[in-house]
């Protein structure tokens, strides 16, 4: 993989021997983009489990997600369309669409515009610097809401972004695989603090670990850190390094695009720094502002490592639906269980059987 040189950059990691994980999308909120990608009337494209979308943000800054290509007749509006005030308008009549995708001008004179031509918009949520979009197989309202995070303690979040063969639920397996925890990323001592608890969407937990090797090459810390995972596609850690007084929220965040594939979406934010000498001495002599900007790069290298080291298990892993598993691997199954509520056809039967 060649090295990501930008915060946005988006690297393909595509190996195409891997075996398709055979479980549809899952029901639930996805990140498309981080709020500052989304600049003020600009269109971007995004593919969220197969359906074609474009995300924009009007004049008095609403973001928008919309299906890509005009109802009228299947122009794409990112070929050459405009955000026009708080519209969108096609570059193919150009035939505008308000917020709520109904088409509310052509340049036709004395044509009001078509009763057929309205657009899907899509159910969208912006906070925590991320903007989400609701995806349902069969289009149904949210029953839930991702938590707004945002805060004074952390500051912006530094990002990067991954195309992956895999698929979500395998992708944050991870959350509760503490038998992996060693031989992929070489963790030691690594224990359970606070259970696996599932509340609805919710499923959290809390680990201790420590490292074989420390942030910038020092001996390695013990840290603490706590995982919260609503639905599939909004996951966020507490971690909390106590030797260096350290305390981020990270961010990885998994979104199914094209079949088989997904967008990994890494994202940190570090609290500011009290004592950083205690991560190196010469850190003192630095001004706070350069100090925190090193820390998060480095921090921000640290998880960027870990994340890839399970690129190639994702990529090459078939999905079994009942695997043979140990008591040393985590709750895997409890895991598997919980996240049957986000498909379609298992969430109906739960409810009938209830």
């Amino acid at each position: 993989m060649s090295d990501l040189i930008f915060a946005s950059d988006r690297t393909v990691e595509n190996n195409v021997h891997a075996p398709k994980c055979p479980l549809p999308a899952p029901n639930s909120w996805y990140v498309l983009c981080f709020s500052e990608e989304l600049k003020p009337e600009q269109i971007i494209n995004r593919t969220l489990a197969g359906n074609a979308l474009v995300l924009y943000r009007t004049e008095s800054g609403q973001a928008m997600a919309i299906n890509a290509h005009c109802p009228h007749l299947g122009a794409h509006f990112n070929a050459g369309g405009k955000v026009i005030g708080e519209n969108i308008q096609c570059p193919y009549h150009e035939f505008r669409f308000d917020t709520q995708g109904d088409c509310v001008h052509t340049p036709y004179e004395g044509c009001k515009p078509p009763p057929g031509a309205k657009n899907r918009v899509w159910q969208l949520r912006e906070h925590n610097g991320m903007v989400f979009v609701w995806y349902h197989c069969e289009g149904a309202e949210p029953d839930w809401e991702v938590p707004n995070l945002q805060d004074d303690e952390y500051p912006r979040v530094k990002f990067k972004s991954f195309v992956v063969r895999s698929h979500p639920q395998e992708f944050n397996e991870n959350a509760v695989d503490s038998g992996h925890l060693y031989a992929i990323h070489m963790y030691d001592n690594t224990k359970t603090l606070e259970p696996v608890t599932l509340e609805g969407p919710l499923l959290s937990a809390r680990y201790g670990l420590q490292r074989r090797k420390g942030l910038f090459g020092a001996e390695s810390p013990y840290a603490e850190f706590k995982t919260h995972l609503w639905g599939q596609g909004f996951n966020y850690q507490l971690s909390t390094v106590p030797q260096y007084n350290l305390f981020a929220r990270t961010h990885v965040l998994a979104t199914p695009t094209e079949d088989g594939f997904m967008m990994i979406h890494l994202a940190v934010s570090l609290k500011p720094l009290d004592n950083p000498e205690k991560i190196h001495p010469l850190l003192r002599l630095l001004p706070k502002a350069w100090v925190h900007k090193l820390v998060w790069a480095g921090y921000m290298k640290e998880m960027e490592a870990d994340l890839k080291q399970d690129f190639p298990m994702w990529q090459n892993k078939t999905y079994l639906d009942k695997p043979a598993l140990a008591k040393g691997d985590g709750p895997v199954a409890l895991y598997r269980k919980w996240s049957k509520q986000f498909y379609h056809h298992t969430a109906t039967e739960n409810k009938k059987a209830a």
